[in-house]
């Protein structure tokens, strides 16, 4: 095999010496030519490589490089070597093998000083480098994450950043930026935040107002208030106004709206909007019901007892114009504090 990514080739080399010392494995039916023990060599590499690739690991840089980071765990490698078609590995070899192949480049010559052999000069000084730079990486990360939020610089606040954050994070955020606009994401989609951008735009959000939009060469991004990700949509409540429903329910009317058409929804608000929802509980109950009841395509149920609603609704419909009840942020208090269908901050979508 062409050593195509030296330090693979170098490895799987060393893990099928693991290989050839397992008594019965297998491997004889692969044997040819003069030299036995050579030959099963070559065969315990080609066993190795043929597994590798049914987890898509191949004799190329791209490879390593993905088997080498956290992609790859041991469980991945156990179920190819272990659990697959014969020859199957012993659990205790098989985890020598992962080792071998896991092993970073720093960690073998290290190893080797340690066990007392050569080493070249030039090579254990990148693996001693290597390593200091491995713990102060860790110094790092471990004395930024006991600073307290205030203390944090913009970069270190925005890798904490995420829709999982706490609530102190965001808060930190909107501190900081005067809760303008100044998150930018590579992917809406995906939830992914452009870092260098966003850093750029929270120390501008400090001094100025910010716009809705900004362009970097022919790429164009949207800005988003701290706590807001577009890749996330919450729902408010139709009865009550700046309420984010949890699976549906809501804590106020302590009804679930679980499985009601979103068009219904929107004609609930409209009643609520024109002053015509019911205050009881046993009326309220009704009007859920009956929204249940409805589709898209059928609003009979709610337009039979609210006709005047119905005539707003088919109206604002045409228009494009019926409430939204989707939200960028989980924030409920959030939600009170500012028009929730406010373009600005929440577009309608």
């Amino acid at each position: 095999m062409n050593p195509t990514c030296v330090p693979l080739v170098v490895k799987v080399s060393e893990a099928a010496t693991v290989i050839v010392g397992i008594p019965n494995i297998g491997l004889s039916t692969c044997v040819s030519g003069s030299d036995e023990k050579i030959s099963f060599e070559i065969a315990a590499e080609n066993l190795i490589w043929s597994r590798l690739s049914y987890i898509g690991i191949y004799n190329d840089q791209d490879s390593y490089d993905m088997l080498m980071s956290d992609l790859f765990k041991e469980e991945d490698g156990r179920l190819v070597f272990c659990e697959s078609e014969e020859p199957r590995l012993p659990l205790l070899r098989f985890k020598k093998i992962w080792s071998i192949l896991k092993r970073r480049e720093s960690d073998s010559v290290l190893e080797d000083v340690l066990d007392g052999k050569e080493v070249d000069k030039e090579d254990l000084k990148a693996a001693v480098d290597a390593e200091n730079k491995k713990a102060s990486l860790l110094d790092d990360v471990v004395f930024s994450s006991l600073k307290p939020i205030g203390q944090l610089t913009d970069a270190e606040l925005l890798n904490r950043y995420s829709p999982e954050s706490s609530s102190e994070v965001v808060e930190e955020l909107l501190r900081r930026s005067k809760g303008r606009p100044f998150v930018a994401f590579s992917s809406e989609r995906d939830g992914k935040i452009d870092q260098e951008i966003t850093l750029r735009m929270l120390k501008e959000s400090r001094k100025r107002e910010m716009p809705i939009h900004y362009k970097v060469s022919d790429a164009l991004y949207r800005l988003f208030v701290a706590g807001v990700f577009p890749s996330q949509v919450f729902y408010e409540c139709p009865v009550h106004k700046g309420v984010l429903l949890l699976d549906g329910y809501c804590d106020e009317c302590g009804h679930s709206w679980e499985g009601v058409d979103y068009k219904a929804c929107q004609f609930v608000r409209l009643i609520v909007e024109l002053g015509q929802c019911p205050k009881e509980r046993p009326s309220l109950r009704q009007l859920i019901a009956d929204a249940r009841s409805c589709s898209s395509d059928d609003m009979n149920a709610l337009e039979l007892d609210y006709p005047n609603v119905a005539a707003v609704f088919r109206e604002r419909c045409e228009e494009d114009k019926l409430p939204s009840l989707r939200s960028r942020t989980a924030s409920s208090e959030a939600s009170h504090v500012s028009d929730p269908f406010n373009v600005r901050t929440k577009p309608r979508f």
